[in-house]
């Protein structure tokens, strides 16, 4: 059977730990936020890129074929756009996962 002082110092252990737990959910909340505010922020860009995509499949010029913005009946091929950030934490992972598929152009 623990002793006295083992028992307080393993309530002293899961005091501490719950201390490191609250400060590390605080510190990830902040985080979150951040992230949020930044993904608002660049909502301007998110909508002036779609246009300007959108203007470029809608282009009517006249002079040129541009056989990848018609229609086809049979879909043999597909490709993704993707546009990601090489930074944090998980950046290296994204850049690596697309790099394995496709060309990264940074």
């Amino acid at each position: 059977m623990p002793s006295l002082r083992d028992i307080k110092r393993r309530m002293d252990t899961v005091r501490s730990t719950m201390q490191i737990t609250r400060t590390m959910e605080m510190v990830s909340t902040a985080k979150v936020q951040t992230a949020l505010r930044r993904a608002e922020e660049a909502a301007p860009y998110r909508d002036a890129m779609t246009q300007i995509l959108a203007s470029v499949a809608d282009a009517d010029t006249g002079r040129a074929h541009f056989p990848l913005l018609e229609e086809h009946p049979q879909v043999k091929h597909v490709v993704y756009v993707v546009i990601a950030s090489g930074r944090g934490l998980a950046g290296g992972g994204l850049l690596e996962a697309v790099g394995n598929h496709g060309v990264v152009v940074m």
